[in-house]
């Protein structure tokens, strides 16, 4: 706080704040492009915050147990986003039409795939960052 025989505010400031480790979607939510109701949802999915079959029943909620999509018997985030048959055709459908090439990995592989995108610039990198909050936003 003092430094050369001044007190300088803004070390005492920093001083005063918690120092939080470095999350790596930063640049997901930080995006400009993305509509607010996107980006809304997607700090929660970004999160695991989303309202599951799982996360509700934790809380005591008791909710049907079929999966509206599949009927599946497992409710985990990367079932819900990635493992699905229903979600996992779109996602597939989605890459084929940016062009992209790439095997659809668990939401965690996912993610950090996504940070690497967003820190792109140009229309693509926005185009293809737009349409995983879209997709996110709507399954």
């Amino acid at each position: 706080m003092v430094q050369g025989g001044k007190f300088k505010i803004k070390r005492a400031y920093q001083s005063m704040m918690p120092q939080l480790p470095k999350v790596p979607w930063k640049n997901i939510i930080l995006h400009k492009q993305v509509h607010p109701r996107f980006k809304f949802i997607l700090l929660f999915a970004v999160q695991q915050r989303l309202a599951t079959v799982v996360r509700l029943q934790k809380i005591g909620i008791q909710v049907p147990m079929n999966y509206i999509f599949c009927n599946g018997d497992t409710k985990t985030f990367d079932h819900l986003f990635f493992r699905c048959p229903y979600s996992n055709q779109v996602w597939r459908r989605m890459l084929s039409w940016l062009q992209l090439r790439r095997s659809i990995g668990t939401w965690q592989q996912e993610l950090d795939w996504m940070s690497k995108v967003a820190k792109k610039k140009g229309a693509y990198a926005e185009t293809i960052y737009n349409t995983f909050a879209m997709v996110v936003y709507n399954i």
